[in-house]
């Protein structure tokens, strides 16, 4: 491969040789074009008329001689700045290429930083939730309490892992408070355990995300259970004992109570639109200041003379009907009760009236 000077050398020298030949002919014309020009009428003596035509001639000469190199001038000038436009576009495109590698590069980088962390951070959940599990399966209720809220944070801190989590201690409270494991009345046990009400608490005032899963509590033992303003929409409770449990500001949206026992619990404020009460036991129950709740839900479940309802329910006829049913079916069974327990007489059984 040939050295680019080697290659532009005799062009270099063709362009010296041609520009000292120009200058020579710029000479010459300049000293001998009049006579070259005029031989004929100007001879070799000096007088006015031919000093006035040779230094009109010569200033002519140079006159054009200027404007040429100006014209030359001005050509270089204009190939010049094309050039150095042309290179200044070159180099635009260089540092604009070299700009877009390099933000590649930097999003490549952020992107790789990212996953990066994001996978640290799911191992690091990952180590939380697997301590947090074992703490729950202690037998000590210390660090039972603690895995509920170690739970709590991972909950808050991880959206991804928060129906997991739900799921996890709904599943704790199912387990450690199953409904008729302990009959009796609600009062043979003054509130939940502590670390069940600990879970239900946490479930209770869990984050406010879009979940569109459920809490699935059915079938648990919630009596005197604390759930105070707690956010328990869309709950499956059904067939859970919630007897004399606060859910004072509860929200009970679309929740399943359908054969819950709801004797004598507190649900002022609470809100039960579209609450599902089928055969719910109502008896003792304090609605009279809850939202959203209808007829139809009362109808639908077991109410009692003894159920604190809205004013525009105690006034509904066909509650009152059901409740006046109720009651008399309820007074008709303890009769027959009662007279099944007393001893038998000489004369035939009769129930009583």
């Amino acid at each position: 491969m040939s050295d680019p000077a080697q290659a532009t050398s005799p062009r270099t020298w063709w362009l010296a040789g041609a520009t000292f030949l120009l200058i020579v002919g710029f000479l010459w014309l300049l000293w001998k074009g009049p006579w070259f020009l005029d031989k004929a009428h100007l001879n070799q003596q000096a007088t006015p008329g031919v000093a006035s035509v040779v230094t009109g001639f010569r200033t002519a000469v140079v006159a054009v001689g200027a404007g040429i190199v100006a014209g030359i001038g001005l050509v270089l000038s204009h190939r010049t700045f094309q050039h150095t436009r042309e290179n200044d576009r070159v180099q635009s495109e260089l540092t604009r290429g070299t700009l877009e590698i390099t933000r590649a590069t930097l999003e490549h980088a952020q992107v790789r930083d990212r996953d990066q962390a994001e996978l640290t951070r799911e191992g690091q959940v990952t180590d939380r939730f697997t301590r947090a599990i074992s703490q729950l399966a202690s037998e000590r209720d210390v660090e039972t309490l603690g895995g509920v809220y170690a739970l709590e944070r991972i909950m808050g801190d991880s959206e991804k892992d928060h129906p997991t989590v739900v799921e996890v201690l709904a599943s704790f409270v199912r387990y450690h408070a199953p409904a008729g494991r302990d009959p009796g009345t609600s009062t043979d046990r003054p509130r939940p355990v502590e670390a069940v009400q600990a879970a239900l608490t946490v479930l209770a005032r869990r984050p406010k995300r879009h979940e569109r899963f459920n809490i699935d509590l059915r079938g648990t033992d919630l009596r005197h259970a604390d759930l105070n303003t707690g956010d328990l929409a869309n709950a499956q409770l059904s067939e859970s004992d919630l007897r004399n449990a606060n859910l004072i500001y509860a929200n009970l949206k679309n929740a399943n109570l359908s054969r819950a026992d709801l004797r004598g619990a507190v649900l002022r404020h609470s809100d039960m639109e579209g609450a599902i009460t089928s055969q719910a036991s109502l008896s003792g129950t304090y609605l009279a200041e809850v939202t959203g709740l209808t007829a139809e839900q009362v109808v639908a479940a077991f109410p009692s003379d003894t159920t604190e309802l809205p004013d525009y329910l105690e006034a509904n006829q066909e509650v009152q009907e059901l409740i006046a049913d109720l009651e008399m079916e309820m007074r008709t069974r303890r009769a027959r009760e009662a007279g099944a327990e007393q001893p038998p007489s000489d004369g035939p059984y009769t129930d009583p009236p």
